[in-house]
């Protein structure tokens, strides 16, 4: 089990979905931290749906506008 935090740029392009869907795939985390993600609100959740949606999610809409997850 790991746990590890990137850096992922252009969250928002559906590549980048696919790149990280096979990343956390290939290795066993217990805690994943996309750092620095700029996702508008309303597209979080269909992002989020993409990546993992049996994972637990954290953002932080509620305090900035711009948000991340």
């Amino acid at each position: 089990m790991s746990i590890i935090a990137c850096n992922v740029r252009d969250t928002n392009q559906v590549y980048k979905h696919k790149e990280m869907k096979a990343f956390c795939r290939e290795n066993n985390f217990i805690l994943l931290a996309i750092l620095e993600n700029k996702v508008k609100e309303e597209r979080a959740p269909k992002i989020i749906k993409k990546l993992g949606d049996k994972w637990r999610w954290v953002a932080n809409y509620n305090i900035d506008w711009r948000g991340r997850i």
